[in-house]
């Protein structure tokens, strides 16, 4: 029989606690990556799904729209081939980005998103997921790349 008060030991909660922590160092990483695939694969649907409207209204009207000159601004007027102009608001992006269309006067007419906080190392990881699934897999080439800096841009003409 064993004498004294009943309870855990330092030994047992010692252990109980590294085999947590191991745990979690196991598991946390595996929820970052899931976040950042989430957002890359949302960037590479929202620049696809803005770009096509921007082309099916190119090939509707024979024109690119112009350049509102400013971020959260829908081009123009709201058209019917954009069902959500609210995706231009700042802010409203992947990973809190900001959409903008960029046509002319521009030579490269095309839809990007860009970052209050500019190109950091998560943001590098989101572009690389969203150019991985709609493009060639390299954001320095493609019809999908970086655009004047830190703009991750969908070329469409």
């Amino acid at each position: 029989m064993a004498h004294g008060r009943p309870g855990f030991t330092l030994l047992e909660i010692i252990v109980v606690v590294v085999v947590i922590g191991v745990l979690a160092a196991v598991v946390v990483p595996q929820f970052s990556r899931a976040n950042v695939d989430s957002h890359g694969a949302r960037l590479a649907n929202d620049l696809r799904t803005i770009g096509d409207a921007f082309i099916l209204n190119h090939a509707t009207t024979g024109t690119w729209r112009n350049d509102s000159g400013a971020f959260g601004v829908t081009p123009e007027e709201r058209f019917p081939e954009l069902r959500n102009p609210d995706i231009f608001a700042v802010g409203a992006g992947a990973a809190g980005g900001s959409y903008d269309w960029n046509g002319p006067p521009h030579a490269d007419i095309n839809v990007s998103c860009t970052w209050p906080s500019g190109r950091t190392s998560t943001i590098d990881a989101i572009v690389a997921e969203a150019d991985r699934i709609a493009d060639d897999g390299n954001p320095a080439t493609g019809n999908m790349r970086f655009w004047l800096g830190a703009n991750y841009a969908r070329i469409l003409d």
